[in-house]
């Protein structure tokens, strides 16, 4: 079920402040537009879908592989920064066109949500492999650079550090682009690395840029921080890792 609820009145769903849409199997997670009316939704089914509050309507579904695992994580790309220098309001700002979804069958599909999301159909962009996701509920998250442009030839260098000296070699090839030109995808795994995927070609050719360790158990959730270049990891190993840029080290 999809409840939205107004936090400023009676939240009985009874009382007429609340909306509830009933879905047919479990939804697992969900993404709210920046309108607040209209909200994607990840369920146990395999479906994505995306739905108008205030009608209780679904403008799309899609299926995300043909034999239906459940979806356990959505992810939407949030560009850093400012457009042109001027703050905007979060309702103000454009829909971001990238939306990853983790799922069951270990797979994570990047989709193209478009400019103008949810009047364009999502297309799928990446399949995502490596990591391991079956039975639990795996997290991803979008590192959006504020000069990324969608396509941009070249591969990201440099190593991610934690706080207590782990480090995972990265993927070092003939071009070198900014960080902040850079979109990345960062997930857990029920293996205990952080996975790191650069998904800015846009052209269906992604590459695992580092396998993070130095946790000991499944890792399940991973975010980056809004404005600096940090991402921390929690895992079931009772520990929350944050990890930074490495600093080149004197030869």
């Amino acid at each position: 079920m999809l409840t939205m609820i107004d936090t400023r009145k009676d939240s009985n769903p009874t009382s007429g402040s609340a909306i509830a849409i009933k879905n047919d199997t479990m939804v697992n997670s969900i993404y709210v537009y920046h309108d607040g009316l209209t909200v994607i939704s990840g369920d146990s089914s395999g479906y994505l879908k995306t739905w108008d509050m205030r009608t209780g309507k679904i403008l799309q579904a899609i299926l995300n592989e043909p034999t239906k695992k459940p979806i356990s994580h959505l992810a939407i790309s949030k560009q850093r920064g400012s457009l042109d220098g001027v703050s905007l309001a979060e309702t103000e700002e454009p829909e971001s066109r990238w939306l990853a979804v983790n799922s069951y069958d270990n797979v994570i599909r990047v989709y193209d949500r478009g400019f103008e999301p949810p009047t364009t159909m999502p297309r799928l962009v990446y399949s995502l492999k490596g990591y391991r996701n079956k039975h639990w509920p795996i997290k991803s998250a979008f590192f959006h650079g504020k000069d990324y442009i969608a396509g941009a030839a070249g591969r990201r260098t440099g190593k991610v550090r934690g706080g207590d000296g782990d480090e995972a070699a990265s993927t070092i090839s003939d071009k070198d682009i900014p960080l902040e030109s850079s979109l990345i995808l960062a997930s857990g795994s029920m293996d205990p690395y952080v996975y790191l995927f650069d998904v800015g070609a846009g052209d269906g050719q992604y590459e695992v840029l580092q396998k993070l360790s130095g946790h000991t158990d499944r890792v399940y959730d991973v975010d980056f921080h809004p404005v600096d270049h940090v991402l921390a990891s929690g895992s079931a190993d009772f520990s929350v890792k944050v990890w930074g840029r490495a600093s080149k080290r004197k030869k």
